[in-house]
């Protein structure tokens, strides 16, 4: 009795090991893996990413019920996905390698759900779906986003003008940052405007919405912003 307790015991410990992130199992690239999702657990992987190299972590197509991601370089510096990447209630993330450890955890959305899921970490090429790739624009350029999808764009922008966007009105989503690393400026749908707080590059993020997202970067001279109030 006592030896069942135990190895009923030893059980549990295995199937918990990964539900931290200081815990994470070694992901093998371009091998689909099943991981069994408990409710209101995250089970947590980690890769060696190689620098200059592009990697895309994804659940897509592999989970019947709603799950999100937890990503980072570290357990100290991770953010949180739901339905991203294109691929419905699923996953799809990209990560740029810079010779450390890249770390992901798989968990259900509402945190009461459970289910087998399966995803695979495999080297892609690199363009805008990452900020360290974002293409460069100018005023007058059209930006643009697939559905469900995100798509960087740089701009050089010059402190105290805003800028926006017109187009397909409600149909995406954007956010403004300072760097790829940076913290978050501006954040709107549809047609939005910001305000450069100084002279330098701005990282904007479209998130699209239906199945053609098209937009138009300007100067915005109305009130839109504050500082054309009417």
């Amino acid at each position: 009795m006592c030896a069942m307790l135990a190895l009923a015991g030893w059980q549990n410990l295995v199937q918990a090991q990964n539900t931290t992130c200081e815990s994470a199992e070694l992901a093998q690239l371009n091998t689909p893996t099943v991981t069994t999702v408990e409710a209101g657990n995250t089970y947590w992987y980690y890769f060696v990413g190689e620098a200059g190299k592009t990697y895309e972590i994804t659940n897509c197509g592999g989970a019947l019920f709603d799950t999100q991601i937890s990503y980072g370089s570290s357990c100290a510096n991770l953010s949180t996905q739901d339905d991203g990447g294109g691929c419905g209630t699923q996953e799809r993330v990209y990560v740029v390698g810079e010779s450390s450890n890249v770390y992901f955890g798989w968990s259900s959305l509402r945190g009461t759900e459970s289910g087998d899921i399966t995803w695979t970490v495999t080297e892609t090429l690199p363009d805008n779906r990452i900020c360290a790739y974002a293409d460069d624009i100018t005023l007058g350029d059209t930006i643009s986003s697939p559905r469900s999808e995100n798509r960087w764009y740089k701009l050089a922008a010059t402190e105290g003008v805003s800028y926006g966007t017109s187009g397909d009105g409600i149909n995406g989503t954007f956010y403004v940052f300072s760097s790829c690393n940076g913290y978050e400026i501006a954040y709107g749908n549809g047609t939005f405007a910001f305000t450069a707080p100084a002279t330098q590059d701005y990282y904007i993020r479209a998130y699209g919405r239906n199945e053609t997202n098209t937009w138009s970067m300007s100067q915005i001279t109305d009130n839109r912003v504050c500082i054309y109030a009417e």
